[in-house]
């Protein structure tokens, strides 16, 4: 299975409010999104705390998303927020 399609599936099951799927997305972002941030900011211990805090906005958001193919490039947004 691609990472695209590991994407949907995860993405799919969060919109559903299957348990324990946030845990795989975030597992699956974490380091990504992470790394952005840590590229914005140049502290590890802040990033850090933003990477939680915009995956906490992303969860109470996420129904928001229409296109799961989208969701690196809003996750981004959020944190460029």
């Amino acid at each position: 299975m691609s990472e695209r399609e590991q994407l949907i599936i995860t993405f799919q099951a969060v919109k559903r409010g299957e348990e324990g799927a946030p845990s795989v997305l975030y597992r699956m972002y974490y380091s990504e999104l992470y790394n952005y941030v840590l590229s914005r900011v140049n502290y590890a211990g802040k990033a850090k705390e933003l990477t939680q805090d915009i995956f906490v906005e992303i969860f109470e958001t996420i129904q928001l998303l229409d296109d799961d193919a989208d969701f690196v490039s809003w996750s981004r947004k959020i944190a460029d927020r």
